[in-house]
């Protein structure tokens, strides 16, 4: 099995874990389907940095991304996703992006551009930003081990 199938069922496994133990099971299939995207695209973001499957799906949402701010004239928030692009190049796999501060970081910054464009979804994105983290959290846990995880 390749690491990419391991991350999805570690991301899996996560989110349905999370879902049982805080008993979350009321929620809308539509929150449902947010947090389990959310947390599977945390659990391959990490890899980001090497030529894989994540990264290529990653790159494609990106160029999406990319021609919408255009198409927007959204010009800070190109230039800041460029340099997150270029990123990804420079730096040697599982340094930056599997570092969970790094990351929390990051999406501490996704998380206030979007409550900022749309303030009535703050739960939503909220939410979704800390499933991205759990799954994040499985990728980790996947390659380093649980106590790896969470130290330097």
């Amino acid at each position: 099995m390749s690491m990419f199938k391991g991350h999805i069922i570690g991301g899996l496994f996560a989110y349905a874990a999370t879902v049982f133990l805080f008993s979350l099971g009321s929620y809308s299939l539509i929150q449902h389907s947010a947090w389990f995207i959310a947390t599977l695209a945390g659990s391959l973001f990490p890899d980001i940095d090497i030529a894989s499957k994540g990264q290529r799906l990653f790159l494609k949402v990106f160029v999406l991304l990319l021609l919408l701010f255009l198409f927007l004239h959204w010009y800070i928030p190109i230039v800041l996703l460029l340099i997150f692009c270029v990123l990804p190049i420079v730096i040697p796999h599982r340094s930056l992006f599997h570092d969970l501060r790094f990351i929390g970081i990051v999406m501490l910054g996704v998380s206030f551009f979007l409550v900022v464009l749309l303030p009535a979804k703050v739960n939503l994105i909220i939410s979704c930003g800390l499933f991205f983290l759990l799954g994040v959290i499985s990728h980790l846990m996947l390659d380093k081990g649980f106590k790896g995880t969470f130290s330097r």
